[in-house]
């Protein structure tokens, strides 16, 4: 379902649990008619993370986003790939020698519990990093499963993130990063028994 706008000519859908899609001026996934779509199909509009492309759109679990830009039209020339539609590029705030740290949990319906905490400091001197974590669970499902009585369609999810960043002079700066994604979700399927008929999702 689509849950980010960006801006009014940008929106964020998240497809299944491994893909998320991005329309800027009505551009984006899919890049391939209806019929002959494929979950591994590269979407037209590409997502960076600190200039790092991301597959499946998102590891956006972040908690520490700085700013998102949008660059509209190809980007092909500038990030090495044939994104036709645009670049949404997510820039996270540097790690800080500074300590901080912040969390926050909620809880909602379908016993669902979102669990997020953001913390950083310094190893040594010029030396800092910082570690990003967010967990969501959705205890009960949106519907039942008709042949065994369970719950159906809820899901599970965490994401960690990480940076060290070392500055070597005034001129030089050294940034190692990586990211850990797990998702747990029941999908469907959607079945259209004769076009233009109506839906079937199971």
């Amino acid at each position: 379902a689509c849950s980010v706008r960006v801006r009014p000519t940008v929106n964020s859908c998240e497809r299944d649990a491994r893909i998320a899609s991005h329309r800027i001026a009505g551009l984006g996934y899919p890049a391939v008619p209806r019929k002959k779509r494929l979950s591994s199909a590269t979407p037209s509009i590409l997502t960076f993370v600190d200039g790092v492309y991301q597959p499946f759109g998102f590891s956006t679990d972040l908690e520490n986003v700085e700013r998102v830009e949008v660059l509209k039209g190809p980007q092909g020339t500038l990030f090495g790939r044939n994104a036709t539609g645009g670049v949404i590029q997510i820039i996270t705030r540097p790690p800080s020698e500074e300590a901080s740290a912040r969390a926050e949990i909620g809880y909602g319906n379908y016993r669902t519990i979102d669990a997020a905490a953001y913390i950083t400091g310094g190893l040594a001197r010029g030396v800092a990093m910082d570690l990003s974590m967010r967990y969501r669970d959705q205890g009960n499902g949106f519907g039942t499963n008709v042949a065994t009585g369970k719950d159906a369609f809820d899901a599970n999810r965490a994401t960690l993130r990480s940076r060290i960043r070392a500055e070597l002079s005034d001129d030089t700066a050294v940034t190692v990063a990586g990211d850990y994604s797990r998702v747990r979700q029941m999908l469907g399927s959607v079945f259209n028994p004769a076009f233009g008929y109506g839906t079937l999702f199971v």
